[in-house]
């Protein structure tokens, strides 16, 4: 193959962990860290062509959607929800950032109601789906410069100011660590509680 190397250490992997629903975290990191890298490179030079900044928010705004899927998903995992298949096909062609802002949102205030702070990272969340669905509505806008109908992936020329854009996807951008910190305090005792029930249920049919 091509693509193929003899040198480990310009080698990378993707699939390895064989649990894919707790990727998504993981993919946004990667895209984030690019989105910022590239951002960073093209304001250091005095101007840029337009044309160069389109992956930049592309990346920026995958990085965000897989964000909110990763809350998401974590809540599925979490309180052990049995549609996993049809909720996979749901989630995986949902690209509109509000919807998926929304419910992230209502998990994590379910999850953690007296949370003040993640209250605020929440309410965040929504106000960034916000933002950025002012700019790209369904992820087409900066990825093909044609939609799925065959119009012009957007309605009129539109600016966008890299050094605000950069700066607010960044800032939000750096919360889903805590975010993830928490579901995951939540899903270890969520499966120490499954453990313990699970210990009873066996000590009581032994005993019969």
């Amino acid at each position: 193959m091509a693509f193929d190397t003899k040198y480990a250490f310009v080698g990378f992997c993707v699939g390895f962990t064989r649990s894919p629903r707790n990727d998504f975290g993981t993919f946004a990191q990667g895209y984030h860290r690019a989105a910022h890298l590239l951002s960073q490179a093209l304001l250091a030079k005095p101007r840029f062509p337009d044309y160069e900044a389109y992956p930049v928010a592309y990346l920026y705004r995958h990085a965000f959607e897989l964000n909110l899927k990763n809350v998401i998903y974590k809540a599925a995992l979490l309180s052990a929800f049995r549609r996993m298949d049809d909720f996979d096909a749901k989630l995986y062609n949902q690209h509109k950032l509000q919807p998926l802002a929304s419910r992230a949102r209502e998990i994590l205030i379910a999850l953690f109601p007296e949370d003040q702070g993640l209250t605020s990272i929440a309410d965040d969340l929504r106000v960034v789906a916000q933002e950025m669905s002012t700019i790209d509505d369904s992820s087409y806008v900066y990825r093909y410069p044609i939609a799925r109908d065959g119009r012009c992936s957007v309605d009129r020329p539109q600016t966008v100011n890299l050094v605000g854009l950069s700066t607010r996807m960044d800032q939000i951008l750096n919360q889903p660590e805590v975010i993830d910190f928490g579901i995951d305090v939540e899903t270890h005792v969520a499966q120490e509680v499954f453990e313990i029930i699970e210990r009873l249920t066996t000590e009581d049919h032994h005993g019969q």
